[in-house]
C-alpha cells in the first residue's frame, strides 16, 4: 500500500496548475 500511495502522488505532483490543491492524508488512515 505504501508504494502505491507513493506513485500515486508522485504522479499527481506533475500535474500542476493555479490554483491547485490536493490532500495528502488520503489513503494513510490506519485501520
Amino acid at each position: 500500500l505504501s508504494k502505491a500511495i507513493k506513485n500515486a502522488y508522485d504522479g499527481v505532483s506533475m500535474i500542476t496548475f493555479e490554483g491547485m490543491h490536493y490532500r495528502k492524508d488520503i489513503g494513510r488512515r490506519k485501520r
